[in-house]
Formats: structure tokens, C-alpha cells, sequence
């Protein structure tokens, strides 16, 4: 939790005093992000542990929203923090980003938030007729958001 909040402070405190990028992929706006981030990085550490990773999970953008990595932008901005540098260009690709302890991901919208948990229930009798979902409803598990049940008898 530490690292994540630090991540985020270092974030907002990385001042980008002149961003432009101009008819650029969002690998490219990355590359040119990352540059700005790493010098204008004020922390006293090695000149290899400024600035922040980016990671764009292109897997992921191919599968949901292809589009996003053959589209380009252009953007000028003056003085903003890099988060608000990194929020501008997924905005513009159709895209979102997260932080994560030590470093930023790129990816659909489509992606889930927060974490995924798996959770295993061993049921006493097999189901037959009944759907999974439905089964543990009636037995009081909550099911929020996106969730699903799997029934996978062995």
C-alpha cells in the first residue's frame, strides 16, 4: 500500500513544464512521456530509478480496442503533473490507465479495476438442472459488478 501511495505522490509531483506530442501512436507518446518524466524526476536517486514505468498492455488494447494502437494524437500541455499528462493521452486513445506500485499500466477500458479474486466452493452433491450462479445466490454469496460463478464438476 506504501509503495502504491508513493507512486501515486510521485505522480502528481513529476512537473512536465513543456509536453508536446504531435501525430504520435500511444507507444510513441509513452516514449515521449517517459523522457520528460525521468528529467524533471527531483528525487535524489540514481539517474536509473527516476522518472516511472509505463507499460502499455498491448495484448489486452489488441483484444478489446485494436483501434487504440494504430490511432494517433496531438497534444501541447505547460506545466502539469505527469499523471494528468498520462490521463490526457488514454483519454485520447479511448483507453485508461492504473497505478500500481512502481508503475503505470495502459490498457482498455474494458479492463476490470481493483483486484480479481478467485474464490473455490466445494459443494456436497453435484448440481444438476441448477446454473452455479444461481445455486450460491440462493445460498447468500453476493455477487457484484462483473462477477460469474463456474460450475466444473470433476
Amino acid at each position: 500500500m506504501e509503495e502504491l501511495m508513493a507512486t501515486d505522490i510521485l505522480l502528481n509531483e513529476i512537473i512536465l513544464p513543456d509536453l508536446k506530442i504531435n501525430n504520435a501512436t500511444i507507444e510513441d507518446s509513452v516514449s515521449e512521456l517517459m523522457k520528460p518524466a525521468k528529467s524533471n524526476d527531483t528525487r535524489d536517486v540514481l539517474d536509473g530509478d527516476k522518472g516511472i514505468q509505463i507499460v502499455i498492455a498491448e495484448d489486452e488494447i489488441r483484444e478489446h480496442h485494436p483501434e487504440a494502437l494504430s490511432s494517433r494524437i496531438s497534444l501541447e500541455l505547460k506545466d502539469v503533473p505527469l499523471v494528468e499528462a498520462i490521463r490526457y493521452t488514454t483519454g485520447l486513445t479511448g483507453l485508461k490507465f492504473t497505478i500500481e506500485p512502481n508503475i503505470v499500466t495502459i490498457q482498455p477500458k474494458q479492463s476490470p479495476e481493483g483486484t480479481l479474486f478467485t474464490r473455490h466452493y466445494f459443494l456436497a452433491v453435484p448440481l444438476r438442472d441448477t446454473k452455479a450462479q444461481e445455486f450460491l445466490e440462493a445460498g447468500g454469496v453476493e455477487f457484484q459488478g462483473d462477477a460469474i460463478a463456474l460450475y466444473i464438476q470433476k
